[in-house]
């Protein structure tokens, strides 16, 4: 079903480009000072070297906020798009999810266009200068704390899927852009449904990457299984075929160790599934955490082509090793490196840079600032890994960080190239206000060849809207 088309509230339809600014420059002017609040708690704001430029979810006329479905920021994705083709990039589309937990209200998943100069929504189409709808709602009813990024149809127009393993189910976005005239972009979900014998905490996590080599990229999607169930956890793979989601290849990837018991496909931190060439084959890896596995966690890579029979395993410091997998080129070396965290007492995050080969030893160990990063929260779930325009980049989101004063103020940590072989963040981002700021970095979306970095804060609450969530937009000076 075609899900784009679903109309947003009226009040919604009806903002203007002017509102938008109003609130995003009011909510800056505010930003600029260090807040605080009758527990004595202080918050840094924005680093020095960054700028931020404004919010996603503003206040409306009437004092509620643009967004209402609750805790907007649960997981997001951005990529940039080329609307007519012509070689430039015209808008930065950002997937973003909302909803609480207790179900008080209806989720909803979201795609907001936004200035790839400024990183804000645009309020007019940037090829035909007319009004469009911004954001649009592409699903209803669905939370999501885990998305993941790509291509699946090779159009160079990104798509999304995300997991929700609340709800058992996963969806793959498709999107698409009409031609000229109106150059109108659009998403279409499908549904992913676990198969017959599936681990119960289907979704977990999910991942996009071309398994194949033929240019459209796979879905990954890890289940494990529930405390009393008797299967092994395992990855799904799918493919897309023009018209829906069918299973790809080996279908089913498990834990080479058979156990019932271990973490493989998902730890509580972060993603554990991520798919990229780290090991210099002909073609794109598997890499899988396994945060329970081993003495301190484990994470498996299948060599391309991805099989059940073939794989390495990766050690690394820190408990739950494993707990979130990345791949991208975070050195800007030519290659993709492998990134991998670990929470427990001593949260921190290692580099494997490409190429990676079986016993590989870790080259980069990235450090919690000092006095910021409760380890047990290391990266959940605010994680991503990618550039900042000319600069590789891993950033990790640490809720409720640990203060000098005792106070529970959450952070971004971002740690830019080039690495050292020990390193604290070159950045420390806390939240401009003190609402919500335990919660402040739930998730990061990191905008490839772009100097912005988005992050949430989704308890924030909005206006007169109490837990609407917010997502702040920086931009790298």
């Amino acid at each position: 079903m075609n899900l784009n088309k679903r109309p947003l509230h009226s009040r919604m339809i009806r903002l203007s480009f002017l509102v938008v600014m109003v609130a995003a420059f009011s909510l800056i002017s505010g930003a600029q000072l260090n807040a605080s609040s009758n527990r004595g708690c202080t918050t840094t704001g924005t680093p020095t070297g960054f700028t931020l430029q404004g919010v996603l979810n503003p206040v409306q006329p009437n004092g509620a906020a643009l967004i209402t479905t609750l805790t907007l920021g649960n997981a997001m994705r951005v990529r940039p798009l080329d609307l007519d083709g012509n070689g430039t990039v015209d808008t930065l589309v950002a997937f973003v999810t909302s909803g609480n937990q207790s179900g008080t209200a209806n989720p909803g998943t979201y795609v907001f266009f936004l200035d790839p100069a400024t990183g804000l929504p645009q309020a007019n189409n940037p090829v035909t200068t007319l009004p469009w709808q911004n954001p649009l709602l592409v699903l209803s009813g669905v939370q999501s704390r885990h998305v993941a990024a790509g291509d699946v149809n090779g159009d160079r127009i990104p798509d999304f899927v995300l997991g929700s393993p609340e709800g058992g189910v996963a969806y793959l976005f498709v999107g698409a852009v009409s031609g000229s005239p109106s150059y109108t972009p659009s998403y279409t979900a499908y549904k992913i449904s676990p198969p017959a014998g599936a681990p119960s905490t289907w979704a977990r996590t999910v991942a996009l990457g071309d398994l194949d080599g033929d240019g459209g990229d796979e879905i990954a999607v890890a289940a494990v299984p529930g405390s009393k169930q008797k299967v092994v956890p395992a990855v799904y793979t799918y493919t897309y075929t023009g018209s829906g989601v069918t299973p790809w290849g080996p279908g089913k990837i498990q834990d080479p160790t058979g156990s019932f018991t271990s973490d493989f496909g998902g730890g509580l931190n972060g993603g554990a599934v991520a798919i990229g060439n780290i090991t210099g084959s002909g073609g794109n890896d598997l890499a899988v955490g396994a945060d329970g596995g081993g003495t301190n966690g484990l994470v498996y890579v299948f060599p391309y082509p991805a099989s059940q029979s073939n794989s390495f395993t990766l050690t690394g410091p820190g408990s739950g090793f494993g707990g979130g997998v990345g791949i991208a080129d975070v050195n800007l070396d030519g290659f993709p490196d492998l990134v991998v965290n670990s929470g427990g007492s001593s949260g921190e995050s290692v580099v494997f840079a490409g190429v990676v080969r079986p016993a590989a030893v870790y080259t980069n160990q990235l450090l919690p600032a000092n006095g910021v990063g409760m380890g047990q929260e290391w990266a959940w779930p605010g994680f991503d890994v990618g550039n900042l325009q000319t600069v590789g980049a891993v950033a990790i989101g640490t809720l409720s960080a640990s203060q000098t004063n005792a106070c529970t103020v959450g952070a971004v940590q971002l740690f830019t190239s080039p690495y050292g072989s020990s390193q604290q963040p070159n950045y420390v981002f806390e939240p401009p206000s003190l609402v919500g700021s335990s919660q402040y970095g739930y998730n990061i979306g990191l905008v490839p060849g772009f100097p912005f970095i988005l992050i949430s804060a989704h308890y924030d609450n909005v206006g007169t809207t109490s837990g609407a969530g917010q997502v702040f937009v920086y931009k790298k000076n």
